[in-house]
């Protein structure tokens, strides 16, 4: 199996590589149980191309470039069941993924020996995010949001809010800057992202509970459960010395944390011998499981306020859902917030969890950027360019022309702007603005995987 080599290109192309390099991961897995004889699932963003080749009466489907023969020389030096990579895709993997140097070879049809490396697996980074530079175009949304969840800073419930909006619309980029407003007011933060390629029971709060245990799968298993109880024995700790009155609820708490002890390890793949979660059956083990996730969020709420962000709602297992219905009851007096993003389905409805109804609920759409929105993202993406300037300054005909060919859409904005930037077509004018290089430009064409496509 081999993932081709990737070289260079916009964010665009290099965020489709490691949702790739993840995907196949998962299926050598899931292969290797299969006892399947032959895969590949080569990618690339290189200059290949691909489409029908042939005449009338005999024709087929294919892809042609440098990069798919390197594909085919890695697929035939490696081993079943490994994923290997080429020097440019391992520039780009190396910190989100475990890679193996496997050596030097001899490729058919390549000038000296290339080094290669194995993909071995994708590092916990559960609350990496990037969003550079300060939020444009979303000042009023920003602030409905902050209202929304306001009732947290009084002590209290605040109920669902949903940030439904289209890919790329920026739902993440504006819940991050209610973040970094919040978490500079105390408030803690908890990150439970959903996956579109594993929909294992509880994935978010799975992926939520292995950063706030700070566990590795680099660490021995003996380490990651001291680590494990020095983390909980700590919250206890700290519930323990809360004043009154909120003494009291912390008391319960810290009796329900003890007691749930092993279904939070093994949400977290620890287990040991005769624990409670090893003993009961699977219907009690999983009712415990929410108990034990409620219990933690409600014990963190007594010491700040706490906000949970659900991420691409639309993703969301069955059993997280329940796991929310529950989170939301009877914690009317419980600093405790649910934000969750998400897109429409494919009949644009909205997608909404099952909680009950006397549960607060908030909404807010997002919906394109303004012309104006456009031109200041676009300026602050050519600023840092530019040291002399805080800003850039954009043509009216390069303004108009990235609203028009994106309608609005954020991250279209960026990836466009950076493919423009890249072929060398936004140059800076005789008056020191930016402008597009030429008319011609309206009708050029743009390298995506493979393709061209018209602007």
């Amino acid at each position: 199996m081999t993932l081709l080599d990737f070289a260079r290109g916009p964010a665009l192309y290099w965020s489709l590589i490691f949702l790739v390099a993840g995907i196949l991961l998962r299926l050598v897995g899931a292969l290797l149980l299969a006892r399947a004889r032959y895969l590949s699932k080569p990618r690339s963003t290189h200059t290949v191309w691909a489409g029908i080749r042939g005449g009338v009466e005999r024709c087929e489907y294919g892809l042609i470039g440098d990069v798919v023969n390197l594909a085919c020389r890695l697929a035939l030096k490696a081993g079943w069941g490994e994923i290997w990579v080429g020097p440019a895709a391992y520039e780009r993997l190396q910190e989100t993924f475990r890679l193996e140097a496997r050596g030097t070879y001899q490729l058919k049809g390549k000038r000296g020996e290339m080094p290669v490396y194995l993909l071995q697996g994708k590092e916990e980074q559960v609350e990496a995010v990037f969003h550079p530079g300060r939020m444009v175009g979303r000042e009023g949304e920003l602030d409905q949001l902050a209202a929304y969840v306001q009732p947290i800073l009084a002590g209290q419930f605040a109920g669902l809010v949903y940030v439904y909006g289209e890919a790329g619309i920026g739902k993440s980029r504006l819940v991050y800057e209610l973040r970094r407003q919040l978490t500079d007011r105390g408030v803690r933060w908890f990150l439970c992202p959903a996956d579109q390629i594993l929909r294992q029971s509880l994935n978010p709060f799975r992926r939520f509970l292995l950063h706030y245990f700070d566990q590795s799968r680099d660490r021995p298993a003996e380490q990651n459960r001291a680590r494990f109880d020095e983390l909980l024995d700590g919250l206890i700790a700290s519930l323990q010395a809360l004043p009154s009155p909120a003494a009291r609820d912390a008391s319960e708490l810290v009796g329900e944390l003890e007691r749930t002890r092993s279904f939070l390890a093994a949400l977290v793949d620890l287990r040991w011998e005769g624990s409670l979660y090893e003993q009961l059956d699977p219907k009690l083990r999983f009712e415990n499981t929410l108990l034990a996730v409620k219990t933690l969020v409600l014990a963190e709420s007594l010491r700040q306020p706490v906000v949970l962000q659900l991420e691409d709602l639309h993703w969301l297992d069955d059993d997280s859902q329940e796991l929310v219905k529950l989170l939301t009851r009877s914690v009317q007096d419980y600093p405790l917030a649910t934000v969750c993003t998400g897109r429409y389905r494919d009949d644009g409805s909205r997608v909404a969890l099952p909680v009950d109804a006397d549960v607060p609920q908030q909404v807010l759409e997002l919906d394109t950027l303004l012309p104006d929105g456009v031109r200041l993202l676009a300026a602050q993406m050519l600023a840092p360019r530019e040291a002399e300037r805080p800003e850039a300054e954009l043509s009216e005909e390069l303004a108009a022309f990235l609203a028009e060919k994106t309608g609005g859409n954020p991250f279209f904005v960026e990836q466009l702007l950076l493919d423009l930037r890249e072929q060398g077509t936004v140059i800076r004018g005789t008056g020191g603005e930016w402008v597009l290089a030429g008319e011609e430009v309206t009708q050029s064409e743009t390298r995506a995987y493979g393709c061209s496509v018209k602007y």
